[in-house]
């Protein structure tokens, strides 16, 4: 197994403590400032590039349904510096997904990320995600 930078770990875990809490909120608005301007999500429903295109991903997602409990978990061997201003890093997620008029469902799965900081904050880059069975 790979040892993660210890430093990096620190800043990934407050990335995504802010990430969670942004994701509970259900708003398109806290989400967008997470993600670089050129980022890229590649999810079960496609690719969504740019910030535009994530805003409006998140703007419908959330309009739609109201999630909650949203917990994203670092690997143990995760995150890896990729250079001064850019790492990667795995992980597991977690959350509650209410679809209007239907029962709450939890739903769980996978996640991988490129970061880059920009200034002091870091940024996701890309994101991919899956859901487990």
């Amino acid at each position: 197994m790979n040892t993660p930078n210890s430093k990096l770990r620190e800043q990934l875990e407050a990335f995504n403590k802010i990430f969670n809490e942004a994701f509970d909120k259900n708003d398109a608005a806290a989400m967008l400032p997470l993600f670089t301007e050129d980022a890229v999500i590649v999810s079960n429903g496609g690719v969504i590039e740019g910030h535009k295109a994530i805003e409006k991903y998140y703007a419908d997602k959330f309009e739609n349904e109201h999630d909650s409990d949203h917990l994203a978990v670092n690997d143990p061997s995760s995150p890896h510096a990729i250079d001064e201003s850019t790492m990667w890093a795995t992980g597991s997620w977690s959350l509650t997904v209410q679809v209007k008029g239907e029962d709450p469902l939890p739903l769980k799965g996978y996640w991988s990320a490129i970061y880059r900081r920009e200034g002091n904050i870091w940024k996701e880059k890309m994101q991919t995600w899956n859901i487990a069975a």
